[in-house]
């Protein structure tokens, strides 16, 4: 992975490494694995001096790294090079490198070639253990893995008129057969119109009015074990999307059913599926990874906290030092 393309979420974390590189300032540079990293960073093997700006060199490695960045030929990159070189020199003499904001992005910019030459070479996607990659498997089988055909249906129904006297529940049997007819009423209709969509088949429920009797409408998706019977069985035994039930009698209500879509059953073995579970565990593992790794440089280096001058009330959030507005 390129410098300044990490797996989206490991920036939030790099004021943890900021503040490493500051505490490291603390301790000997030889000991500090910030400055001995950086220190790894060298020209190509081979490589040349192309130009010389006040004595400082242009390599052959750095025309060749813009040349292909910007789409310049090596004449052009070089003439760029010395032009950003003779800008750096002269900011250097007006004292501006040493402005809050430019340390800021040198510190950002040496933490994004440190974690593009080790941290991210090191921690690769095939690092996430196998074990791990089974625990998330085992877990989520039921729903992502190894699941049954499941339906997605929408519903028309009417509630049963059930009242309660004392301790015992009542089924007013007259209002009954009048509700029963109407959800009879109502399957003929959508049976003779045929609706091709769920919209059109609740239209037709909005629009229904018999008896003063509206009906309701409801959507769901599951699969046979998470439903009652009798619905469960009526439900699964429609075959295409569009079919519709008859009227489906349950102790709650009456319902005539759409079938929207059948998905079917899924069966993913743990080797067939190892691979999508690493692509979407690896950030999270990543993130973990990266933590770890801060804190092993920690204990690399010296760090002195010094909590009593933390800004609090209103300097904590007051305007920035001058230079990194």
């Amino acid at each position: 992975m390129a410098a300044g393309r990490t797996v989206t979420g490991l920036w939030a974390l790099l004021p943890l490494l900021i503040l490493h590189a500051q505490g490291c300032r603390r301790a000997t540079k030889k000991d500090c694995p910030v400055y001995r990293q950086a220190r790894r960073v060298a020209p190509w093997p081979g490589d040349v001096v192309v130009a010389r700006v006040n004595g400082r060199p242009i390599l052959a490695s750095e025309v060749r790294h813009r040349a292909s960045q910007g789409g310049l030929t090596a004449a052009e990159a070089a003439e760029q090079l010395i032009d950003d070189e003779l800008a750096v020199q002269e900011a250097e003499r007006l004292g501006l490198h040493q402005e809050p904001a430019v340390v800021e992005a040198g510190k950002r910019a040496a933490i994004y070639k440190l974690l593009a030459e080790t941290f991210e070479k090191s921690y690769t996607p095939d690092s996430v253990p196998d074990s791990e990659l089974r625990r998330i498997y085992d877990r989520e089988s039921p729903r992502w893995f190894k699941r049954p055909e499941l339906r997605r249906f929408g519903h028309a129904y009417l509630t049963r008129p059930w009242s309660k006297r004392g301790r015992r529940w009542y089924l007013d049997m007259e209002k009954d057969r009048v509700l029963k007819r109407i959800m009879q009423n109502f399957q003929e209709l959508v049976a003779r119109k045929r609706p091709r969509s769920w919209e059109a088949f609740s239209a037709l429920a909005t629009d229904f009015d018999q008896g003063n009797q509206h009906l309701a409408l409801g959507k769901g998706l599951q699969a046979h074990r998470d439903l009652r019977r009798p619905f469960a069985d009526a439900l699964f035994a429609l075959e295409h999307p569009g079919d519709i039930s008859g009227v489906i009698e349950t102790r709650p209500w009456y319902h005539v059913a759409y079938l929207i879509e059948v998905i079917p059953r899924k069966s993913i073995s743990f080797p067939q599926a190892k691979e999508e579970i690493r692509a979407k565990l690896f950030p999270h593992a990543q993130k973990k990874a990266f933590t770890r790794w801060v804190k092993r440089l920690e204990r690399q280096c010296t760090i002195r906290a010094r909590p009593e001058h933390l800004p609090v009330g209103e300097s904590a959030t007051g305007p920035a030092p001058e230079g990194t507005r």
